[in-house]
């Protein structure tokens, strides 16, 4: 296909839409509205919550859509955007209208139904009011009230029967089965056309048909307007009739930065690109020429990352190529680290190529790949160090394996060799340098396989470094001399640095006994910034056990002198706000609320014991006050506070079991 020759865009006058300010206070509406859904103002909205509290003025809002006067179109059109789909999340007013919505586009018979199906289509799938690729229709991004629109999903198609209406075909584009197998294609205007023949491709994706392909053939190569030709292109392309040059304009579209073509085409691009994804191979995707790519992402998802553009508008860099390759050929039930020898030739391009362009890694945590790349060049045989040695010992059977997968293995499941097995297979090597390895730059350089905010990265950074504490427990001189030089460094700086070598090294000498007194100014858990705790709180505890109780009190006794100045601060922020608050009986509460919870679970001695016991009482008496501002949960150990009284420290696994904020 010859690019050039292709024709320009149907370019249409962008909408500068015009705020209306009458300085009305609405409601009452201003205007007149031909139809009013029955019932609409007969139903309890004050009991319902849109997004900023009772839905009062849900009722209004679906009326303004319909009315006479613009002023009232805007209020009403801003209202339920930010009322009732407010950044994509849906809310009990968002149910309630889902009817009088459906009322409004099959019985108003002015030409307004296309707000009404707007915000049905965003109350189902959230932020995006449309879809861009046939995977929608697998209903991935459907919201709580997906399926309260397809009751309506009949009176909706006899009404788009009637009257081919393109924003009620948009709509039910979202729901299976429901659109007729083959829609009108033939429309003169060119936005219309685009609009059914990209509704055609969803319905052959979904149902595998073949009728229409030779008429949207002819109309990719024959017609004169581009945004008919590329709605062509990604019609068969969903329609599994993808050839050289399907492909060629696809990735044309997508990789070009277009004037204003029409409001309902303004994601273009986004439907290009997504098209070329799905019907391209493998090693289409790892051969195709890069483009500007955009820079390395910081994502918290695929799909993220999937949207991601630069600002020349071209989407379909490296990071893109990489992602939809890794999601073709990785499986994601994988339990345990990958070896190298089970990779295929074409897995081994593709994490290659992620190295060589520096992709960011951690978004791929479901396919258990590496989640840095230091791990990804052990894993692909590119490093020499120390955890890329196969160690033999007696303990276990992958003698062939190399440490890295061994401790991973270990850390993802303790089946797979004892603990035993693996400090014995560090100690075999040089055991402080194999830590620096592993904890390099302030990064744990091995795949831990975390989600955010779940704590798996934590826990096994924690059992790491016990496990190396283990290992060193005949090298204690190596831990002297390192700690040492840190307590010079903490002392300059007033900060503690090397956090999990630090522990590393203090844990080792703990466990043999060969903790003095010179080491505790390292076992603190505040620095400069006392909000900032440099242990985690198993280790820190395990720390406090080997020091004496005044130590213990020295810590203690810090954590509330400043979580006293934090209550103060919490108390002057808010005082506007609640004024007929009274945080007396507060004040053991926000004690443990703020940042000392931590260090209090994992102290020792009767002062902590009572000050806990306090804290659980607060809690209680809190929540029994203001049980839905807080959690609404009953407290889970209701015999916590007897159990603490009658014993002469803190027993940590109960105390873990306390409430978290």
């Amino acid at each position: 296909m010859n690019l050039n020759l292709l024709p320009q865009w149907d370019i249409e006058q962008e909408l500068e839409e015009e705020i209306i300010n009458d300085n009305v206070e609405r409601p009452p509406l201003v205007g007149k509205s031909p139809y009013i859904p029955p019932g609409l103002y007969n139903q309890s909205w004050e009991k319902a919550q849109d997004a900023y509290g009772p839905a009062t003025l849900t009722p209004y809002y679906i009326e303004g859509l319909a009315s006479d006067n613009e002023g009232d179109n805007q209020f009403a059109s801003y209202g339920l955007y930010a009322a009732t789909t407010h950044q994509g999340s849906v809310y009990e007013a968002s149910g309630m209208a889902i009817p009088f919505l459906v009322d409004m586009i099959i019985n108003v018979e002015h030409t307004q139904p296309i707000a009404a199906s707007y915000f049905l289509a965003r109350i189902a799938l959230g932020e995006s009011h449309f879809i861009n690729t046939p995977n929608d229709l697998v209903m991935t991004r459907q919201r709580e009230y997906h399926y309260e629109i397809l009751k309506y999903a009949d009176k909706l198609k006899t009404f788009y029967l009637e009257t081919e209406n393109e924003e009620v075909e948009r709509l039910l584009c979202l729901y299976k089965g429901v659109l007729p197998d083959y829609l009108n294609l033939e429309y003169s205007n060119p936005t219309r056309q685009a609009a059914a023949i990209i509704a055609q491709g969803f319905i052959a994706a979904e149902r595998r048909l073949t009728e229409h392909i030779e008429v949207v053939k002819k109309m990719m190569y024959e017609s004169p307007s581009l945004l008919v030709r590329g709605a062509s292109a990604i019609c068969l392309a969903f329609s599994n009739e993808t050839d050289a040059d399907v492909l060629q304009l696809l990735y044309y579209l997508a990789e070009q930065k277009y004037p204003y073509i029409a409001f309902s085409w303004n994601q273009i691009q986004d439907m290009a690109a997504e098209a070329w994804l799905y019907a391209v191979d493998t090693e289409t995707l790892l051969s195709q020429p890069d483009t500007e790519a955009p820079p390395a992402p910081q994502v918290t998802s695929i799909e993220d990352l999937i949207q991601l553009k630069n600002q020349s508008g071209k989407i379909l860099g490296a990071n893109i190529k990489l992602t939809r390759a890794i999601q073709n050929e990785f499986p994601v039930d994988r339990q345990i680290p990958y070896q190298y020898e089970e990779l295929s030739p074409l897995q081994i391009r593709i994490l290659r190529q992620c190295m060589e362009k520096n992709i960011e890694l951690y978004p791929f945590r479901q396919y258990h790949l590496p989640d840095n790349t230091f791990a990804l060049k052990r894993l692909l045989n590119q490093s020499d160090e120390l955890l890329c040695k196969k160690v033999s010992t007696n303990y276990d059977e992958l003698t062939g394996a190399p440490l890295w997968y061994k401790i991973e293995c270990w850390l993802e499941n303790e089946i797979y060799f004892s603990r035993q097995a693996v400090v014995r297979a560090i100690s075999l090597v040089d055991t402080w340098a194999l830590a620096q390895e592993v904890f390099s730059d302030h990064r744990c350089t091995l795949s831990l396989h975390s989600s955010f905010g779940d704590g798996i990265k934590e826990r096994k950074t924690d059992k790491l470094i016990s496990l190396f504490a283990d290992a060193l427990y005949s090298k204690s001189d190596v831990a002297i001399t390192f700690l040492c030089r840190q307590i010079k460094t903490d002392q300059a700086k007033g900060t503690i640095k090397n956090i999990e070598l630090t522990a590393i090294a203090l844990l080792t000498l703990a466990r043999q006994g060969k903790l003095s007194s010179e080491y505790f100014c390292l076992i603190k858990p505040y620095h400069n910034f006392i909000e900032y705790t440099p242990y985690t709180l198993p280790i820190l505890s395990e720390l406090l056990s080997y020091t004496p109780p005044q130590h213990q009190e020295k810590i203690a006794a810090d954590v509330e002198l400043y979580c006293i100045s934090e209550k103060e601060d919490y108390e002057e922020d808010y005082e506007e706000d609640y004024e007929e608050e009274d945080y007396s009986e507060e004040e053991n509460f926000i004690f443990v609320k703020q940042y000392g919870w931590e260090i209090l679970k994992g102290c020792k001695g009767e002062w902590v014991v009572s000050r806990i016991i306090d804290a659980v009482n607060a809690w209680k008496n809190i929540q029994a006050e203001r049980k839905d501002e807080i959690t609404g949960d009953p407290f889970p150990y209701p015999d916590a506070v007897e159990i603490l009284k009658n014993q002469s420290e803190v027993d940590k696994e109960l105390i873990y079991g306390l409430p978290r904020f």
